[in-house]
């Protein structure tokens, strides 16, 4: 993020320098203009009192209007650049008090306490608000902030816990029922306050994401999120938790939902699955009470594999790689 904020400084800072050279060489240029037309109204002025004939008036005249027309067409100019140079300078002063307030918020998702970085989340919003240039940045950043505090544990991390889990009961319980209180015990009941606010935050944005850009939820604990009326159009929730979210009116078309578990959800209904532009659906957890659930679950495994191609073809670099990490992937037994 420092990178980012730095390379936007040197940009501005480069612009800035450009565009005052090209000022003072247009200003230099224009000044010797105006005075070899005043020195050739000396000039005609000297002859004409040396010389007092109609011929030498005319010429006179001629090069006076001249002058005028040019002092004229100065004066609008000037006023003109003034206005332009006004603008200009409020440009870039808004541009430098974006660049502070972004600076600043992104400054405060980094604190101890949650008070600040929930001020830096919502600070974010309303400068995505302001800045059509800096909104899509914001998104992803935001996106970041979820995935790095509310990562799906790892089995290393879940395996460390049951064995803490089985040490504590003694012995007692089988080794499935530790691993299953393990995962509960680092997935927690819901998503904490600041996550949920970064995830608020995006899925009321109203701006129309930039072509070939995707919401990155992949692998994110959203276990008891709020997701009502959520924008989740084509983001990406492969691997994401979502158990008991609160998926009323969600928008999830064309998301991506690999192995996402989706269990226990509120308000999410078929309609939600189908439509024109349905989300991808392979090796998805479904509640149990859903309709058509085992007929779901891997309905788009099949075209899967070439539209993540087509959304990440820097990443993924070709179709048989994809293929297997989806099989991979669509083994994983729910418990």
């Amino acid at each position: 993020m420092r990178s980012l904020l730095k390379k936007l400084r040197s940009v501005k800072l480069r612009l800035s320098f450009f565009y005052w050279t090209v000022g003072v060489v247009l200003f230099i240029a224009l000044s010797l203009w105006v005075a070899s037309w005043g020195g050739r109204v000396s000039r005609d002025w000297e002859k004409l009192q040396q010389q007092p004939t109609d011929a030498t008036k005319k010429q006179f005249d001629a090069s006076l209007d001249v002058v005028k027309a040019i002092v004229g067409g100065v004066g609008t100019i000037a006023t003109i650049g003034g206005g332009v140079f006004v603008l200009w300078n409020l440009r870039l002063t808004q541009t430098r008090l974006i660049t502070e307030r972004f600076s600043k918020a992104v400054e405060q998702l980094g604190s101890d306490k949650i008070e600040v970085r929930l001020g830096g989340i919502y600070a974010l919003e309303r400068i995505a608000y302001d800045s059509n240039r800096d909104h899509w940045t914001i998104m992803e950043v935001l996106t970041s902030f979820i995935q790095e505090k509310s990562p799906i544990p790892t089995e290393e991390q879940i395996r460390v816990k049951a064995y803490e889990l089985w040490q504590n009961s003694n012995g007692s319980g089988t080794e499935q029922e530790h691993w299953t209180q393990a995962i509960k015990a680092l997935t927690g009941e819901r998503v904490t306050k600041d996550v949920q606010a970064a995830l608020t935050v995006i899925g009321r944005r109203q701006k129309k994401d930039p072509p070939d850009k995707y919401l990155d939820l992949s692998g994110a604990n959203l276990q008891g999120a709020k997701l009502n009326n959520a924008n989740l159009q084509q983001a990406d929730l492969n691997r994401a938790n979502l158990q008991a979210a609160d998926l009323n009116y969600a928008n999830l078309q064309q998301a991506i939902l690999l192995a996402t578990d989706l269990r226990n959800t509120k308000g999410l209904t078929n309609p939600q699955l189908g439509g024109k532009q349905p989300p991808l659906l392979c090796h998805v957890a479904l509640p149990e009470s859903f309709l058509d659930k085992d007929k779901l679950k891997d309905r788009d495994c099949d075209r899967l594999p070439q539209e993540l191609l087509k959304r990440y073809p820097q990443i993924l670099k070709d179709i048989e790689t994809v293929k297997k990490y989806v099989d991979k992937t669509r083994q994983k037994q729910w418990e």
